[in-house]
């Protein structure tokens, strides 16, 4: 967020913990304990607030270990620009929407046009709801049944946050990815 490694309190952008000023050197010390893949999030492009596109790419630059990148990925293009770079991308908003608005062709085409195996849905859920739009709006659909349809639709990879517990230092919410797996 803002170039800086950070920490969000349970997804609020006031409750913010930086850690560094330095995401290269952060992602370099991580593959220096032996990390096999690092997950990053652009907040700021999660939240609509710009983006941290050159501070990403930068990052996979100077790493060799795979890199999946999340936050901000709603259309067709961005999924395209940050494949250049990053080995796998995280995507929930603009999958959550061709659902809801039964755009299953655009889904399909996405899947045909990427891969299945560089595409990592985000169902992000608060109570068991899936909420999108950098965890701002709540869908109403149910975590084991957007798990279901997409896994009906041939995703095999998927990131799941409980957003009630992230950022909390609580670890993860086992219970749920239970039911997830």
């Amino acid at each position: 967020m803002n170039g800086d490694v950070v920490r969000l309190y349970k997804g609020d952008p006031n409750q913010k913990t930086i850690y560094s000023s330095d995401p290269v050197q952060i992602a370099k010390k991580w593959e220096g304990f032996g990390a096999d893949m690092i997950h990053l999030v652009d907040l700021d492009a999660t939240l609509g607030l710009g983006d941290n596109y050159e501070t990403l790419k930068e990052i996979c630059q100077n790493i060799s270990i795979p890199v999946q990148i999340a936050g901000g990925l709603r259309d067709v293009t961005k999924i395209a620009n940050t494949l250049d770079f990053a080995q796998r991308v995280v995507i929930g908003t603009l999958l959550m929407q061709l659902k809801q608005s039964e755009q299953e062709q655009i889904l399909l085409e996405i899947i045909a046009q990427f891969g299945k195996d560089r595409l990592v849905v985000s169902i992000d859920h608060i109570d068991g709801e899936i909420v999108t739009h950098g965890w701002q709006k709540n869908t109403g659909i149910k975590l084991l049944n957007a798990t279901n349809e997409f896994a009906n639709d041939g995703f095999s990879e998927f990131l799941t946050t409980n957003v009630s517990r992230d950022g909390t230092l609580e670890g993860p919410d086992i219970f749920s990815l239970e039911q997830v797996c």
